[in-house]
């Protein structure tokens, strides 16, 4: 269950079917946002960022909290780097996703394609999603500085609604936070986000050490 809530984050970007104001004169509507959250991250060449990510499982009700820093190379590579409690690596390449867990010497593997097919949040940092079919979305709040959006996917990828925050000047997601059918929610939260900046590329490969069990999910 905690590798699929953390292979879970499919979340995305919408449109708004209420009219808002980003300027004194100047309204923002549903498709507007839309398209320029997607084209926000279609122009991306590298992004790097802190996150916070908050579980709290319906069974328990406690929250637990990870920490860590993400690396975007579009539109194939990404990189999810856990620094605490717990350290944790889930790399992504055009071909394979691998999930390590060096304290615990296991490390899983799955296919990109199979993961991709439903992970709608890394399809949006890839560039690679339609964003304005996937969510019946509300708008929740707007201000300057943010747009807050309630969405509810059109199809099945394992969660019954998200909330996302974004920026208002860059369009980038600041925020975003879902319950999935099991009624476990998940909240990742983005800060310190910079972009285009030079990343080696030894930050997406990956190749278990010795001793280490490998599991492969496509074969279970």
């Amino acid at each position: 269950m905690k590798l699929r809530l953390i292979f879970i984050f499919a979340i995305a970007a919408a449109l708004l079917p209420h009219l808002a104001f980003c300027g004194e004169n100047t309204p923002i509507n549903a498709a507007m946002i839309s398209a320029k959250v997607q084209t926000a991250y279609q122009g991306i060449e590298s992004l790097s960022a802190n996150f916070a990510q908050e579980t709290t499982p319906q069974i328990t009700g406690k929250k637990n909290v990870e920490r860590g820093e993400v690396f975007l190379q579009p539109p194939l590579n990404m990189r999810w780097e856990y620094t605490e409690p717990e350290k944790k690596v889930m790399i992504i390449d055009n071909q394979i996703s691998w999930f390590y867990l060096p304290e615990k010497k296991v490390a899983y593997r799955q296919t990109s394609e199979s993961l991709f097919a439903s992970q709608t949040l890394i399809a949006i940092f890839r560039g690679t999603t339609t964003i304005n079919t996937d969510f019946e979305v509300s708008l929740v709040a707007t201000s300057p500085k943010y747009h807050t959006l309630h969405l509810v996917p059109l199809n099945d990828i394992g969660t019954k609604e998200i909330v996302l925050k974004i920026d208002s000047q860059t369009f980038l997601i600041t925020y975003c936070a879902f319950e999935d059918f099991y009624g476990n929610h998940n909240a990742i939260t983005f800060t310190n986000i910079a972009l285009n900046g030079e990343m080696n590329a030894g930050l997406f490969q990956f190749r278990p050490p010795a001793g280490v069990h490998l599991i492969d999910i496509n074969e279970k």
